[in-house]
């Protein structure tokens, strides 16, 4: 026969356990009549601008001086979440601006939806063509990035210098520079990373993976 401080102690236990038991489901049930569970999580955006390279050669000085151009830079993004999935390649124009000063920041890709907090999203600027008029006549430009099995670019996109940072940039996440080797260009990349309000709830397996646009 069990003693009774023994026996007081598993009925306590016992009680404590059918309470858990009985108050976990009730808040499952609340929570999926109110839609899920309120989290944090996050969405990214990508930013670009463009501007000459003075800093490495005497070239883009001389010739660029008064210069302006007019580009288009193509981004391959891959950005994969459990909420959201987007693999694709995206093209933004800078029409017409001082190269010398540099174009305005432009949002190359921004996501949509809200989802759980993970890696950040792969970027590679794959391109870079356009016109530079000077006044020595026009630069054409035909920038590429460097691919396995091919031919190296004549004008090959590569890693630059130190990034421009701000301590206003409260929102950002990374940023990099990358560099045209031809045509004396630098590309300013900035990935920004925005908080917002994450429902959890059934997840759709039916969704197909998003091939150049985020899935929705």
């Amino acid at each position: 026969m069990l003693r009774g401080s023994r026996y007081t102690r598993l009925m306590r236990g016992g009680v404590l356990c059918a309470a858990l038991w009985c108050v976990a489901p009730a808040h499952a049930k609340d929570e999926a009549a109110s839609g899920g569970a309120v989290r944090h999580g996050t969405r990214f955006e990508i930013n670009a601008a463009i501007r000459a390279d003075e800093t490495s050669s005497s070239y883009a000085r001389q010739v660029y001086d008064g210069a302006r151009a007019s580009l288009t830079l193509k981004v391959r993004i891959s950005a994969h979440a459990m909420e959201a999935d987007f693999f694709g390649e995206v093209s933004r124009s800078f029409a017409d601006f001082p190269l010398r000063e540099g174009s305005p920041e432009q949002q190359i890709w921004r996501e949509d939806k809200c989802h759980q907090k993970r890696g950040l999203p792969k970027v590679i600027v794959t391109a870079i063509d356009g016109t530079v008029t000077t006044g020595k006549g026009p630069v054409h430009v035909e920038a590429r990035q460097r691919h396995l099995g091919l031919r190296l670019p004549r004008d090959e996109i590569s890693h630059g210098s130190r990034p421009r940072l701000s301590a206003l940039d409260s929102n950002l996440a990374m940023a990099f520079v990358l560099k045209t080797r031809l045509s004396h260009l630098l590309i300013d990349m900035r990935i920004l990373a925005f908080d917002c309000n994450l429902t959890t709830g059934p997840v759709s397996r039916q969704q197909p993976a998003g091939t150049g646009r985020a899935s929705r």
